[in-house]
């Protein structure tokens, strides 16, 4: 007679029940294990997507705020860029501090006196293009590619007519009434006929008002302190970083505001708008910056902040 205790093994109903049973845990696990993975993958490119965004947003705070003049938007076109047939872009002065080439001196300081932006020429970014080269200043003309009128610095002319050059000097007053200020000098920076400004003396020579009215630092040179622009722009999805350097970087023979490096700092830009918060050029400028990215999947990360332009 067999006890209970005589069987050993498992019935053949038995181990397919079993068999069926650790099937289906496996089958569960496995569906977790990918579902798991998913999510984990979904996190990681959502990460890699903000930090892209971040390190993009963070390298504009800190140029803009490092900056001592907002170039872009100008004040009378404030938005600067949708999701349609617009596109971001802001420009700043180059700060006091950055030296490329490593060789003691500042390279916005292009004249290497020890003062900056103080001896602009006609054509203020001296790029030989209106406003700042290939950029589409006043949202209006679309990118700059003529070399014509190129001392039109806020691109307010009508298209073809000789107005609107050199109309809005450094005194502090919309001369043009176009809501900028000082945003359009001529060679002669203060418009007043006299070498620096009249009846001032600049270099500390003992002569007041010397010879030529485009030498507004009076150092015997003219024009060769020009606004070395930085800027940030959108184009096809992506947006680039373009950086004035000291040195021939087009190999015309000369250093000039048409030197400078262009890179792409993030691409899959869905989106990259700037508003000009404060519209006059008396108080330091507060602007606000927009990046949305959007990856090939749909994932989308959107960042927003404020910086005034401080120039420290």
């Amino acid at each position: 007679m067999n006890t209970p205790s005589d069987h050993f093994g498992l019935s053949l109903v038995e181990l397919l029940i079993v068999i069926s049973i650790a099937s289906l845990i496996m089958l569960s696990l496995n569906g977790m294990l990918a579902m798991g993975l998913q999510a984990n993958q979904a996190t990681q490119k959502q990460n890699a997507l903000t930090r892209q965004a971040q390190y993009a947003m963070n390298l504009m705070v800190q140029t803009i705020h490092a900056s001592p003049h907002l170039l872009l938007p100008l004040a009378n076109s404030a938005i600067r860029g949708d999701t349609t047939d617009d596109h971001g872009v802001v420009a700043v002065t180059l700060n006091h501090t950055r030296d490329l080439d490593g060789n003691g001196i500042a390279d916005a300081d292009n004249d290497e006196d020890g003062q900056f932006d103080e001896d602009l020429p006609d054509d203020a970014n001296n790029d030989g293009r209106r406003g700042i080269a290939y950029i589409d200043d006043n949202k209006k003309n679309g990118a700059e590619l003529s070399r014509f009128f190129n001392n039109d610095d806020d691109e307010d002319y009508a298209l073809f007519v000789n107005t609107n050059r050199d109309e809005d000097w450094f005194d502090g007053i919309d001369n043009d009434n176009d809501g900028l200020i000082d945003e359009d000098p001529p060679a002669d920076m203060n418009n007043d006929g006299c070498s620096g400004a009249c009846n001032i003396d600049e270099d500390g020579d003992g002569n007041n008002n010397e010879d030529d009215p485009e030498d507004d630092d009076e150092d015997g040179l003219t024009n060769e302190d020009w606004y070395d622009s930085v800027v940030f722009y959108e184009k096809d999805g992506s947006l680039y970083q373009r950086i004035p350097v000291p040195w021939d970087e087009n190999a015309d023979g000369s250093v000039t505001g048409k030197d400078y490096i262009e890179s792409i700092l993030v691409e899959n830009v869905s989106s990259f708008v700037v508003t000009r918060l404060t519209s006059d050029n008396t108080t330091p400028q507060l602007i606000e910056l927009k990046l949305e990215l959007t990856d090939p999947e749909g994932e989308i990360i959107g960042l927003n902040t404020k910086v005034r332009v401080m120039g420290y």
